[in-house]
């Protein structure tokens, strides 16, 4: 049982003026009738980050993590022993062990996994409109005799282990048997006829989604401007331990150079400027924004980043969605384009 996150499309719709056009309504001296564009809403907890003039940001370059050198390391800390099945490429290797653990690894993701994480993931559901089940999970349980700082040490563990600091900066899901029960019911009830058969994993457990910073700023990828994006780095913790943890794109940085920054209403204007020149009825629902680090990507290689600083406006298209994100680079002042 595998759903697929929704993205939110938004149509463009441009409107072409020929001043050269003849129109014989027009010619007589007939009103034009108004055309509705989208309309912006600011939420209630919208403020742009406080930015002094000429203020300066430091940009970074960075190289991929070999994450082919935690391998060792990784299978000692969880005590990953004869494997029953190993299948390997150039850049690429998968190992299967005993009680359903598999690790694999490739030049830009480490994941490992136990079947317990593949029988709980799909009932936590963020990015999807039809199946969303971020309401049944709470963000403050504390599970009893296992709190989430308590899981977060063991995640803390393991970065010890492979030469990697986990940011302490994180969402944590709380889950156990019986919530996923109610989200399996959710599905079914929508329709979802795979949910009738769904393995539902036992006992209680964190989701954490960690959030990578640099300088106590975020960073974000392309990946993140859509809803329901997988972040760089996620886990799941048990009192057994790790249940999953997956790390991808993370790099290790160097400092290049200083940039100015423009005026974050700059931004706010390119954002106003983009939704209120599409032809809508609907609305669009911003709900911050924040200063931020966006990580390019090097199209010469895949190995090599660059940090730009951005302002990053989270917004809806309804205000029952996901949110998404829109990226203005901070120093030209530009929105960041993705494909």
């Amino acid at each position: 049982m595998k759903r697929k996150m929704s993205s939110a499309t938004f149509l463009i719709f441009s409107i072409i003026l020929c001043a050269g056009c003849k129109n014989s309504d027009f010619d007589h001296g007939e009103e034009i009738p108004e055309v509705s564009t989208m309309q912006i809403v600011y939420e209630e907890s919208y403020h742009l980050p406080q930015v002094p003039v000429e203020q300066e940001m430091i940009t970074y370059t960075g190289e991929s993590i070999d994450y082919f050198q935690w391998i060792e390391s990784a299978e000692q800390f969880l005590k990953l022993k004869d494997p029953i099945d190993i299948y390997e490429e150039e850049d690429y290797v998968q190992k299967q062990f005993q009680d359903e653990k598999m690790l694999s690894v490739t030049n830009d993701q480490f994941f490992f996994f136990t079947s317990d994480y593949v029988n709980s993931a799909d009932f936590l559901q963020l990015g999807s409109v039809d199946f969303y089940t971020g309401d049944l999970f709470s963000t403050s349980q504390e599970f009893e005799g296992f709190s989430r700082a308590e899981a977060f040490e063991q995640l803390q563990a393991f970065g010890e282990a492979v030469g990697y600091v986990f940011p302490e900066k994180y969402v944590a899901y709380a889950m156990d048997t019986k919530t996923m029960e109610k989200a399996n019911q959710k599905f079914i009830e929508a329709g979802d006829e795979s949910a009738k058969d769904a393995a539902i994993a036992q006992g209680e457990f964190y989701r954490f989604f960690i959030q990578p910073t640099k300088d106590a700023r975020d960073i974000f990828r392309k990946e993140d401007t859509y809803m329901g994006a997988e972040p760089c780095v996620s886990a799941l913790v048990s009192k057994k331990g790790l249940e999953m943890v997956s790390v991808t794109h993370i790099c290790q940085y160097t400092p290049d150079k200083m940039v100015k920054l423009v005026d974050p209403e700059k931004a706010q204007d390119v954002i106003e400027r983009k939704y209120t020149d599409i032809i809508s009825n609907e609305r669009i629902y911003i709900a911050n924004c924040d200063l931020c680090y966006f990580q390019e990507e090097n199209p010469h290689n895949q190995k090599e980043v660059r940090l730009v600083p951005v302002y990053a406006f989270s917004l809806r298209t309804a205000k029952e969605n996901p949110q998404m994100k829109v990226f203005v680079n901070a120093y030209t002042g530009e929105e960041i384009i993705v494909e």
